[in-house]
């Protein structure tokens, strides 16, 4: 036989991952998905008497933000957990609302996965408050 043929007889045989738990195997295939919300300040939202309405979180943009990596999305869901506790606590104590917002958002996604092995959770939340300008 050649040298070549020998070659072409070698299999590499990997054991490491054997025995790797469900556990495990769901926190390597997972991926982090993240979504921004935002009140929606619609200019043609105006009240009776021709002002504009204040934006609630009735009406909000969802974008999914595809700039942020996995690596920077898992480690901010890391300091999270550390830093202000259950992703379930922080969710009951949000308006409902924003809850809503929240189920639309899981919703469109669940809706839009082909393959039913996929599943969404809510992982953690975050907020910032933006001060706006009111007219005097």
């Amino acid at each position: 036989m050649s040298e070549s043929q020998q070659r072409r007889n070698i299999d590499i045989i990997d054991i490491r991952d054997e025995s790797i738990t469900e556990s495990e195997a769901r926190k390597r295939l997972s991926s982090l998905i993240v979504v921004r919300m935002e009140r929606l300040a619609d200019p043609y939202d105006l009240d009776d008497e021709g002002n504009p309405v204040r934006p609630t979180w009735d009406k909000a943009t969802h974008t999914v933000r595809r700039d942020i990596s996995q690596e920077d999305a898992r480690r901010r869901v890391r300091e999270l957990n550390k830093e202000t506790g259950s992703v379930t606590d922080k969710k009951n104590e949000l308006s409902s609302a924003i809850q809503r917002q929240l189920e639309h958002a899981w919703n469109k996604l669940d809706n839009t996965e082909t393959d039913p092995r996929f599943i969404y959770t809510l992982a953690q939340l975050d907020w910032k408050f933006k001060r706006v300008e009111t007219r005097a």
